[in-house]
């Protein structure tokens, strides 16, 4: 049902006449609330499978789960990449219409943001970079909007999040600077045919491994790539002027 309701979602995103923006404020609503509901059947289940493993001990202790809009991430063994367990929906741009979706089962390791800026990692589902910064990763992926427009949407994404101006300009200027390996290295991947977004059933984070050795696993067994919507020109076009 969440898939569906995010489908319809981006169907309807950028629709400007009356009757298809209550639809889709509707939509955003709806969505997060089967999201809500989804976290908290994924930490029950978690719950029970801890317990079978644990001989039956039972414990009233549930795993943590980050709550929406926070991502829903869950981490490789590698320490440096995490994966979407539920699809991130970020607004850009207040009181506009327009948002860019995440599916659920891309693997961000915010390579698109440079080694001087990774202390993103401690802080992805709590801090307020954390949105902005998977958001940005799915632009250096999708390649749908030029990298300066990505970078632009990133700092009003985390604009719109209340990070402090002094921060933004560091963040936003590093990657202005050191940005374009990271940009060039995903566009690589792409023509290489390597997938970074997961498909069902393989869209769970495994118990061991790193995300490049589960990668090569899924290229050899020829697995399914998930969806991956599309960023639209509406979108980008946010992100044509330096509003950081």
């Amino acid at each position: 049902m969440l898939d569906s309701a995010v489908l319809e979602l981006y169907r309807t995103s950028g629709d400007t006449s009356a009757s298809d923006v209550a639809h889709s404020r509707q939509l955003r609503k709806r969505a997060a609330s089967l999201d809500s509901s989804y976290r908290a059947n994924f930490a029950e289940l978690q719950w029970t499978v801890n317990a079978a493993s644990d001989g039956g001990a039972t414990s009233n202790v549930r795993f943590p789960i980050e709550p929406p809009p926070a991502p829903f991430v869950r981490g490789f063994a590698d320490g440096s990449n995490w994966m979407l367990q539920s699809p991130l929906i970020q607004e850009i741009g207040k009181n506009t219409l327009y948002v860019v979706i995440v599916p659920r089962g891309f693997v961000t390791d915010f390579a698109s943001i440079p080694q001087p800026l990774q202390i993103l990692h401690a802080s992805v589902s709590i801090g307020r970079h954390g949105n902005a910064a998977v958001v940005h990763d799915y632009l250096y992926w999708r390649q749908d909007c030029t990298r300066e427009q990505s970078d632009n949407i990133l700092a009003i994404a985390m604009m719109e999040a209340g990070v402090s101006f002094l921060e933004r300009q560091l963040i936003y200027q590093t990657v202005r600077q050191l940005g374009q390996s990271a940009w060039d290295g995903n566009r690589r991947a792409r023509e290489a045919g390597l997938i970074r977004t997961v498909g069902p059933p393989n869209d769970q984070v495994p118990p061991t491994g790193t995300w490049d050795d589960y990668r090569e696993w899924l290229r050899a067994t020829h697995a399914k790539e998930g969806l991956e919507f599309r960023v639209p020109e509406s979108v980008c076009a946010l992100g044509k002027d330096d509003q950081h």
